[in-house]
């Protein structure tokens, strides 16, 4: 089973980061800077003193959520993709830290993995989130990452409207992953919208993947399944690297 039995840690804990220094690769760091990419964020949701998900006792949401972060994780391995994880241990992060790491690496994607909850056990298959601002925020001439960078100094970035310059390239990593999982569930399952305080603050393409419902019973069925979260990170894995390389 998934679920561990560790007592959580402590709230508070400085973020984990893992930072791989990434192998040799073809694209120069001026590719990198030109595309305003420092690789892929993978963000493990919920940790420590968070649960998520809790309601079966052979998987725990912030359990589940970190082993297939490490699994994406090391199958983009030697991709020439620079990886970032926001944590690689039990440990709960806040919204700001998880959002920073994306921002600190000016990255080209950013996943947090989830799983969801619903009344029922109706419910079920992967559903992929892209952030939906508020309907009457407004973006400033100095949002772009392009203009703040291009006068030397950082500008402010209203935390509402840091996410909007990218939406459209977030719906079309939605679309990708989406498309990868319903194939992998064999579900029909459509891409959503929510205004997620997870999603509003990035400054990249990003997203919210809930990788099947754990109030399902076939959902649980497979990701308690060593093979099958084995195939759902590889399919998250050329689902992110096949966004990132076709920007």
């Amino acid at each position: 089973p998934v679920a561990s039995a560790d007592r959580p840690g402590a709230r508070g804990t400085t973020p984990a980061v893992l930072d791989r220094t990434p192998p040799a690769t073809n694209r120069t760091t001026a590719d990198l800077e030109r595309s305003g990419s420092g690789g892929i964020v993978i963000d493990p949701g919920h940790g420590g003193v968070d649960y998520g998900v809790d309601t079966n006792p052979d998987i725990l949401e912030k359990v589940l959520t970190l082993e297939l972060s490490r699994l994406v994780d090391e199958r983009l391995e030697g991709t020439g993709e620079p990886i970032h994880v926001t944590r690689n241990r039990d440990v709960d992060l806040d919204l700001d830290s998880r959002s920073a790491v994306a921002n600190f690496y000016r990255a080209g994607a950013f996943i947090t993995i989830h799983a969801g909850a619903a009344p029922t056990g109706d419910m079920h298959g992967p559903v992929v989130y892209v952030y939906e601002p508020p309907s009457d925020a407004k973006v400033p001439p100095a949002a772009s990452r392009e203009k703040r960078a291009s006068n030397g100094r950082a500008e402010l970035v209203p935390w509402e409207v840091a996410q909007i310059p990218y939406l459209e390239q977030s719906r079309r990593l939605a679309a990708i992953i989406q498309n990868d999982l319903n194939s992998l569930f064999e579900t029909k399952n459509s891409v959503s919208t929510a205004p997620l305080a997870a999603l509003g603050p990035i400054e990249a393409p990003a997203v919210v993947v809930e990788v099947g419902y754990l109030t399902n019973e076939q959902d649980v069925k497979h990701l308690t399944d060593p093979e099958f979260r084995e195939r759902l990170s590889n399919a998250l894995a050329r689902s992110l690297f096949k966004f990132v390389r076709s920007e």
